[in-house]
């Protein structure tokens, strides 16, 4: 599933996921959706992302 952060996410103190970004969806654990940005496994609220595509591409 290919997802759109809906504003800026902040990762950490310095580095944050701009608003707008698409990034590769693989699935979710504990309530949270697990998405691939630049490399990183992140955890994040799906109140902060937009479904963009859904299927296998």
């Amino acid at each position: 599933m290919t997802v759109t952060a809906k504003y800026d996410i902040q990762i950490n103190d310095i580095y944050y996921i701009p608003e707008g970004t698409e990034m590769m969806a693989t699935g979710d654990q504990d309530g949270f959706i697990v998405v691939v940005y630049k490399g990183q496994k992140l955890y994040l609220n799906e109140l902060y992302l937009d479904v963009v595509r859904v299927g296998i591409f």
